[in-house]
């Protein structure tokens, strides 16, 4: 089988197109080509050609994630389903990922402290964090670590200023109020005991007043 045509790419001229026996094979950036010296009249036997296809795919999943990563930090995982969605097998997979991590391009641990802090920000409870970054496919061990330091106390603390804040023309100790503000916080994951807690430190902070 031979090289019939290298060709640029239309929408990318540092790209080109290889052609074997007149018909499309693979792509590579014009210097990987070089680098692999493949041009045109050159003879590749089936295994040559079974390897270029690899890197090339290898090529493509790669870039491919790393303009994910450009945009966004990503667990592990989910950019995993990323590249399995766009369909690349998981050979190719197992060789992007341990190349950017290797690189520090994918770090789940400081991505998951990351998170953590977002999520305290939005004054979401100890339960949905978890819950989250499980979804995210953040490793037990790891979501383990970053939970020990959620501080039920600045929870609390929180959690009144907020009631005091919105509840403040209400009566906490009518059922209904409470019911709606357990409600409220229960929905964002946080322990009941820390939700009573808030309501009685709010009823004191608001009778003090």
């Amino acid at each position: 089988m031979k090289i019939t045509k290298i060709s640029p790419q239309k929408n990318n001229a540092l790209k080109v197109n290889v052609f074997i026996d007149e018909e499309f094979a693979f792509s590579f950036d014009s210097a990987e080509t070089i680098l692999k010296g493949l041009k045109e009249g050159r003879d590749l036997s089936e295994k040559e050609i079974k390897n270029l296809l690899m890197d090339s795919q290898f090529t493509k999943a790669r870039d491919y994630a790393l303009g994910i990563l450009s945009r966004k930090s990503i667990t592990k995982k989910l950019l995993c389903d990323k590249l399995s969605e766009k369909g690349y097998n998981q050979i190719i997979i197992a060789e992007v990922i341990n190349e950017l991590e290797s690189l520090g391009y994918i770090d789940d641990e400081s991505y998951a402290q990351m998170f953590f802090e977002y999520c305290l920000e939005k004054m979401w409870g100890k339960k949905k964090i978890r819950y989250e970054m499980q979804l995210k496919g953040v490793n037990a061990d790891i979501i383990e670590e970053i939970l020990s330091s959620y501080n039920p106390g600045d929870a609390i603390c929180n959690m009144k200023a907020y009631i005091c804040q919105r509840y403040s023309q209400n009566d906490l100790t009518d059922a209904k109020t409470k019911a709606k503000i357990t409600r409220h916080f229960a929905s964002k994951g946080f322990d009941f005991p820390e939700i009573t807690a808030a309501i009685s430190e709010a009823i004191k902070e608001i009778s003090n007043e």
